[in-house]
This record gives structure tokens, C-alpha cells and sequence, in this order.
């Protein structure tokens, strides 16, 4: 309760209007203002608007935001896409190698060393089946995550007319009065 009487007190003795303050006789009027330090970013190579001409007119062209994530994002999902490739085929390699000192059947051998399955075969083998197989999902994943950040890259750089606009098998032209197909 002393806050709310402090407050109404502190209100009722503060004046209704305020004015600036008028500055010494004789001081230069200089602003105080401090110039900015630059900041860390590099400054934007290309504008945020530009104008573009074409046949139909003029159009607006913007570089947002928007189309910067989807390059990082294309930028990202390859380089998942090759660590994906990379794994599919070191894997690969593996159990190639795995496989071709694995004994499957044993050999009758009548001389005295006998060839046997190495200790490091199947640990490798099994090594490489991981490998091919994580791989091969990542491929998926990855492939399908580029896939939909290039499309929707392409729809938002309007570099596909097929998804602005409908196809028209007929047009009149009005600069020469006739039908354009």
C-alpha cells in the first residue's frame, strides 16, 4: 500500500510538460552523437529489390531471406548426401575385402597348414554390412531432403514458369492482332 502511495505522490509532483533545456552562452552547438562502429557482416553483394524487365513488363525481384536458407539448406543436404555416398562406399570396400579371406566350407586339406578364416574377417564384414547399410539410408534421406530444398528453390527464384502460371494454348496479341500459340 506505501508503493501505491509513493507512486500517486511521485505522479502528482511531477510537472505536466517537459521542455528541452537551452544550452550555455557562448558553447558551440555541437551534436553528441556517436558514428556507429561497422558492423561484423559483410555488407549484402546484391540489393534486397532489383527491377527486372522483360516481355511482359516490369517485375519485382527480391533475394529474401527465404531463398538464402534454401541455398544453405541445398549447401547442407549435399554435403550429407556425399558423407552418405562416402560410408555406402567404404562399407562396401570392407566387406569386399572381408569376404574374400572368409572361408565359407571347410577345404579338406591334407597338407599341414591348413588355410583358415582370419580373426579380423567377421568383425570387418560386420563393420562394412553397418557401413553399406547406414549408408544407404542416409542416401535416401539425404537425396530426398535435396530434392525438396532445390524444388523449392527453383519455385522461389521463379526459375520454373510451369508452377507460376498456366499453360494457354491461345493468346490474342494486341501489338499484331493476331492469335499466338
Amino acid at each position: 500500500m506505501r508503493y501505491v502511495i509513493g507512486f500517486v505522490c511521485a505522479l502528482v509532483a511531477s510537472p505536466l510538460t517537459v521542455s528541452a533545456q537551452a544550452g550555455e552562452e557562448g558553447a558551440t552547438a555541437e551534436s553528441n552523437l556517436e558514428v556507429p562502429a561497422p558492423s561484423a557482416e559483410p555488407a549484402p553483394e546484391e540489393p534486397a529489390l532489383q527491377l527486372k524487365l522483360d516481355d511482359a513488363g516490369v517485375g519485382i525481384a527480391s533475394s529474401s531471406p527465404r531463398t538464402e536458407y534454401l541455398k544453405t539448406d541445398v549447401r547442407r543436404a549435399r554435403g550429407w548426401l556425399s558423407a552418405s555416398v562416402t560410408s555406402f562406399v567404404g562399407g562396401a570396400a570392407m566387406m569386399g575385402v572381408a569376404f574374400a579371406n572368409i572361408q565359407f566350407a571347410p577345404q579338406l586339406c591334407f597338407s599341414e597348414p591348413c588355410p583358415q578364416t582370419p580373426a579380423w574377417a567377421i568383425p570387418v564384414a560386420v563393420t562394412g554390412l553397418v557401413l553399406v547399410t547406414g549408408g544407404l539410408a542416409g542416401m535416401i534421406v539425404a537425396g530426398r531432403k535435396l530434392a525438396g530444398s532445390k524444388k523449392q528453390l527453383r519455385w522461389y527464384a521463379g526459375a520454373s514458369p510451369s508452377l507460376h502460371r498456366k499453360a494457354r494454348r491461345a493468346q490474342w496479341d494486341l501489338a499484331q492482332s493476331r492469335l499466338v500459340f
